[in-house]
């Protein structure tokens, strides 16, 4: 066991593979703060990446498929393995793009979060946005109908 952040409960020792993962993503977090939505981990874990100098992020993402190739030899548990690899693809993505790598929306989006969102016909966005400016009232001081704006506009 050993301490966890803020010094009052133990947790488990991470394995080697858990070890390399929590460093990684504590790591890329210092690029992309809020990455790590919270950590309630190992306090030695975050104090060494705290004190260490800041990684690039093409070495960040070359640690990811390092570590990811080791998950795949020296992981037993198909489901561990299976999420790991998700998580490791989703944090070298997140290094690559932010080293200059060139990937389109759509592949980001996929290798994030492993789902490939569908592309949807304007029409269905265009009756929405009709629909949405039916039900507000007309007089709102300088509102433009919603439908009038460029799709474009509509959806950044």
């Amino acid at each position: 066991m050993t301490l966890a952040i803020g010094g009052i409960r133990a947790v488990p020792e991470p394995d080697p593979i858990a070890r390399d993962y929590i460093l990684l993503a504590l790591r890329l977090d210092q690029h992309i703060p809020g990455l790590v939505d919270g950590y309630f981990g190992p306090a030695d874990l975050k104090a060494r990446v705290d004190m260490e100098q800041l990684r690039s992020p093409a070495l960040l993402r070359d640690d990811g498929a390092a570590l990811r190739a080791r998950v795949v030899a020296e992981v037993p548990e198909a489901d561990r393995r299976d999420w790991l690899a998700a998580q490791l693809i989703a944090l070298e993505t997140q290094a690559g793009v932010l080293a200059g790598d060139s990937l389109p929306y759509l592949d980001h989006v996929e290798r994030c979060f492993a789902f490939r969102p569908p592309r949807r016909d304007d029409a269905g966005f265009e009756a929405a946005a009709a629909r949405i400016d039916a039900l507000l009232p007309a007089a709102l001081p300088g509102a433009a109908p919603l439908a009038a704006a460029p799709l474009a506009d509509r959806l950044a």
